[in-house]
């Protein structure tokens, strides 16, 4: 992998719509009850409304 190409995939990562799980690094988060939740793992967090 050349140097280009790592940096373009570090600023893809900003613009994915769906992301990966801080803990475990899986694609399981979901919106569910006012919060964030990894259906892989007991990551949880809330989110503020707007």
């Amino acid at each position: 992998m050349n140097h280009d190409e790592e940096n373009w995939k570090k600023e893809f990562e900003k613009f994915k719509v769906v992301q990966k799980c801080p803990k475990c690094g899986e694609l399981s988060l979901r919106f569910m009850e006012g919060k964030i939740k990894c259906s892989k793992c007991s990551f949880e967090q809330n989110v503020s409304s707007i």
